[in-house]
């Protein structure tokens, strides 16, 4: 006795499954000029339009002003801009 298999039509495709979990985060993009990127991904920037940015930390209601070399954080009183 001799059996032979035949390959039939292929069935229609069944249901998708869940999708998957997400995975890491990729790097950031390779950066220049006014931001810096460190190897946990923190962003920093350190100037606005080339001038830099002062590295102190604002206090309470202070703005970030322009004092002709860089911005820094400045005390701001109504009327005297």
């Amino acid at each position: 006795m001799i059996i032979e298999l035949l390959n039939g039509p292929p069935g229609t495709p069944g249901a998708q499954g869940p999708a998957g979990p997400q995975g890491p985060p990729g790097a950031l993009a390779n950066v220049s000029g006014d931001i810096s990127i460190d190897v946990q991904n923190v962003v920093t920037v350190q100037g606005i339009q080339g001038a830099p940015v002062s590295s102190t930390a604002p206090a309470a209601n202070q703005i970030l002003s322009y004092s002709g070399t860089q911005y820094q954080p400045t005390s701001f009183s109504a009327g005297t801009y």
